[in-house]
């Protein structure tokens, strides 16, 4: 049941955990709650984990986040500790990783993996299995230390995990935003800080160290993640001191958290803030803020994106309707998964109105809904807006106008706080609901189950492309001429170009490559990359159908210019050209080149001397 405490909100009893000791979990419970949680997530990306030796989980960002495994291990094995420059992409200037979601603790982890031999795609997919796993446990340790209830804090994590807002994450490939593990292990340590015995006091020093080193690690998953974990963080020292004053011993155990936050986040913020100058279009993402918010109405749609199985069984009007609101949302579709969940909003819903206990629980019920709201709040971007049409400025809009913390720029995944907040308002009703109603454990039980089926959105798109070696990615391999490669048609977009691609192909031949996709790119690197010839070599995206063709005037220029990339191979793809848009630019190559050293059905290639 929920911990008692007194009428100044001090723990009355000895609860089966003590506060001011580390809970007290058998290995048998650790392993059977860990085998649970990966069960449901081999359920819910199937099929998975039958293809994992042959497919990567999702699309979108999956082989951009693949890359950053390759690079990390490729940088570590030189000696180079510096992951956020490389010299492989963005040939021949190099190019900054500092804003791209490079994701350093999943290289770090996948390194030892990666150095013994065992293959990049087997790694990544296990990574991704490990994330909700380990999401779950810190979810179920939070709650179940809350509760003492093992059965809610389970359904907990099954609601923090499996919800929309994270299963989309892994379906695109968003490794930073699906990297949440430390995020309720962050909240665990900050609820033990909070009601240590003789609360009055300065926190207990072992959980705001263990605070501040959860929100540090989360950084090195996601400075985006770390900003919404550090906004929970706050909002809930917010509670505690409100609720027993600001103390000096209080506030200074809170800023020692957040010191052990910063210097463990160091090494990864610092790189933000030195290379800010590269990156002056990231001063101002009100815009792309506004195309990454959530729709109200999307609150509590079932999501369209990633189909979960309550929209599929939806009777034909409904599923009209929801079509309707996910077709009239503004901007960005793929960031519209943020359906709450009609199990999880009635359960919370229940909780708050039943849990009525005058002391502590019901305030903390109640917090925690507050916590829920504002970060939904938050989701909505900086305009509200109801199936598509803008009405009043919302709070964002003042988060957006912050120096470094206004680059998130895609409010929508804030709806991940909501769920974990919601997943501990669960929580705390199911115990409730288990003190007073004991033969209804039942329910609890369906509750848990009703949430999976309703998120539960397998199958899942597989993406077989990264066990797939391009013919042309081993010839480029076996060269014995050194040298930097230009794709074309030269992509530095990636997401519905061809340069995650390129990528994949480096990850073979191993050489730079003019271009690349990367999260974040600098001004400058682009520059090179804007004269007249190479220029016309772009790829033609996001509906640009302009004719390939080339000017005599242009031609004369070109071999200067592909001088001045010092590229040593030029590589045209056929797979992202018409046949007659491939034919118009082989002339011109040939033309230039002379001919290939290799003429396959998938590429062409060209050496310069």
């Amino acid at each position: 049941m929920i911990r008692q405490r007194d009428q100044r909100g001090e723990p009355s009893g000895a609860p089966e955990t003590p506060v001011h000791g580390l809970p007290r979990i058998a290995l048998a419970e650790v392993l059977l709650v860990c085998v649970g949680y990966l069960t449901l997530a081999i359920a819910a990306t199937w099929p998975l984990i039958l293809n994992m030796n042959t497919a990567l989980l999702g699309s979108g960002d999956g082989l951009q986040n693949l890359w950053n495994l390759w690079w990390a291990e490729q940088a570590l094995s030189r000696g180079q500790f510096n992951l956020y420059f490389t010299e492989l992409l963005y040939h021949p200037q190099g190019v900054s990783l500092a804003y791209h979601t490079l994701v350093p603790f999943s290289c770090l982890l996948a390194y030892p993996f990666l150095a013994l031999g065992a293959p990049i795609g087997i790694v990544y997919n296990a990574i991704t299995l490990f994330t909700t796993v380990a999401s779950g446990f810190g979810m179920y340790l939070l709650v179940r230390d809350r509760t003492q209830y093992r059965l809610g804090a389970f359904v907990a994590g099954v609601i923090f995990c499996f919800a929309p807002i994270r299963m989309s994450r892994l379906m695109y490939g968003n490794v930073q935003i699906y990297s949440t593990q430390f995020i309720p292990l962050m909240v665990w340590c900050i609820e033990r800080a909070r009601y240590r015995p003789r609360a009055r006091r300065a926190p207990h020093r072992r959980y705001l160290l263990g605070a501040g080193l959860a929100l540090g690690l989360t950084a090195w998953c996601s400075l985006e993640l770390a900003l919404g974990a550090a906004i929970l963080a706050g909002l809930l020292i917010l509670f505690d001191l409100l609720r027993r004053g600001p103390r000096w011993p209080r506030l200074r155990g809170w800023l020692l958290m957040v010191g052990v936050t910063l210097l463990v986040a160091l090494p990864v913020v610092w790189p933000l803030l030195r290379d800010a100058p590269q990156f002056p279009a990231e001063a101002n993402t009100l815009a792309s803020s506004e195309r990454n918010s959530a729709d109200l109405l999307g609150l509590f749609v079932p999501d369209y994106e990633t189909n979960p199985l309550v929209r599929r069984i939806a009777p034909q009007p409904l599923k009209a309707a929801i079509d309707y609101v996910h077709r009239v949302s503004y901007g960005n579709p793929y960031e519209k998964s943020v359906f709450l969940g009609y199990v999880v909003l009635l359960t919370a819903l229940a909780s708050v109105i039943l849990v009525r206990e005058r002391n502590a629980p019901r305030r903390e019920v109640r917090e925690w809904a507050v916590v829920a709201g504002i970060f939904a709040l938050l989701a909505l971007g900086p305009v509200l807006r109801i199936a598509g049409r803008a009405s009043v400025p919302l709070p964002y809009r003042l988060l957006n106008a912050l120096p470094f913390l206004g680059t998130g720029r895609t409010p929508s995944r804030l709806v991940m706080f909501a769920m974990l907040a919601l997943a501990v308002v669960c929580g705390d009703g199911l115990a409730h609901l288990r003190a007073k109603r004991p033969r209804l454990q039942w329910l609890v039980l369906l509750v848990g189950v009703a949430v999976y089926v309703e998120f539960f959105a397998a199958p899942v798109y597989l993406d077989r492309r990264a066990f797939e070696v391009a013919p042309h990615a081993e010839f480029l391999r076996d060269a014995p001429e050194v040298g930097a490669v230009l794709n074309v048609p030269l992509d530095f977009y990636g997401a519905e170009g061809p340069a995650a691609d390129y990528m994949l192909a480096q990850m073979t031949h191993g050489r730079p490559i003019v271009g690349g996709y990367i999260s974040r790119t600098p001004t400058a690197v682009l520059a090179p990359l804007e004269q007249p010839f190479v220029k016309l070599l772009h790829a033609r995206l996001y509906g640009d159908g302009t004719s390939w063709s080339f000017a005599p005037e242009v031609l004369e220029g070109a071999m200067h210019e592909l001088h001045t990339l010092d590229v040593r191979y030029v590589v045209l793809h056929a797979a992202p050209l018409s046949p007659e848009d491939y034919a118009v630019v082989r002339e011109v190559l040939a033309g230039l080149l002379a001919r290939p050293v290799y003429d396959a059905a998938d590429a062409c290639i060209w050496t310069l001397d």
